[in-house]
């Protein structure tokens, strides 16, 4: 990771033409209620980027996962990854044309994510299809120029839920929250691009000199990427770790039991 250069610059939009060679793309990432939405919102808002928000929303079959009986979820868990995949892989083609017209984003996902949910609510060899799609389509998709890790204590994790009152995340179970966070952690440790560290357990979004000291951190590692690669610090596509296996051990009864851990 490329050392992050703290001198001052003043506030403003972002955009590579001030340090590279085009807009910047920043996505922000973690396990479900760490606050990847929120801080998106008011990260946007401080540089002036365009916001894109996960359409997990936008997934016909979410609900129906959440409702149904334990063989109900097995059938239908496919269903939901390969739609959330479609839908988030259509929204990287929109970044990449608002990238192309010179608009910087922040986003509150990465495809990072996909192959870590697929994994806990697929049996092993569709979970293993879904994470070879994601490899297939990442050379042609824009990677985040920055990826901002967020991570908490499941005590954070749950109050944040209960907070926001999403039904259909009110039952996650404390253990899945741990096992998710945990899956997020070995995805970070082994992540090969630019990647800034926040813990919910310190760092709050809501705060100011939070927020603050963020932006200049985002604008301080975009300096020094520039220096040390010449100018154009842009990766073609979003990075799998393919080599690293990051499924969950199956804790529940029955052979590839899907979890009911859903959205991100």
């Amino acid at each position: 990771m490329a050392a992050l250069d703290r001198d001052n610059e003043p506030p403003g939009p972002l955009t590579r033409s001030m340090h590279l060679s085009g807009p910047i793309f920043v996505a922000i990432e973690g396990p479900t209620g760490v606050g990847k939405t929120t801080l998106a919102q008011r990260l946007a808002t401080r540089l002036g980027f365009q916001l894109m928000l996960d359409p997990f929303e936008h997934n016909p079959y979410l609900s129906d996962l959440y409702n149904e009986g334990a063989i109900a979820r097995s059938s239908l868990a496919v269903k939901v990854e390969l739609t959330f995949l479609a839908l988030r892989v259509a929204q990287l083609h929109d970044i990449a044309d608002l990238l192309a017209a010179n608009t910087p984003v922040v986003a509150d996902w990465g495809l990072i994510k996909q192959p870590l949910f697929a994994a806990d609510t697929l049996p092993p060899a569709v979970a293993d299809r879904v994470a070879s799609t994601c490899a297939m389509w990442a050379p042609i998709l824009p990677a985040p120029d920055w990826l901002v890790a967020m991570s908490a204590p499941v005590p954070i994790l749950r109050q944040r839920i209960r907070g926001r009152e999403r039904d259909m995340e009110q039952g996650i179970p404390d253990n899945d929250l741990l096992a998710l966070a945990d899956r997020f952690e070995k995805a970070f440790s082994v992540y090969p691009y630019p990647l800034i560290r926040r813990s919910a357990a310190t760092f709050d979004s809501l705060r100011d000199i939070d927020l603050d000291a963020l932006a200049d951190e985002l604008r301080g590692g975009i300096r020094a990427a520039t220096r040390d690669h010449g100018g154009d610090a842009r990766r073609d596509g979003p990075t799998m770790p393919a080599s690293t296996d990051h499924r969950p051990q199956q804790n529940r009864g029955g052979r590839g039991a899907p979890s009911a851990r859903r959205p991100g």
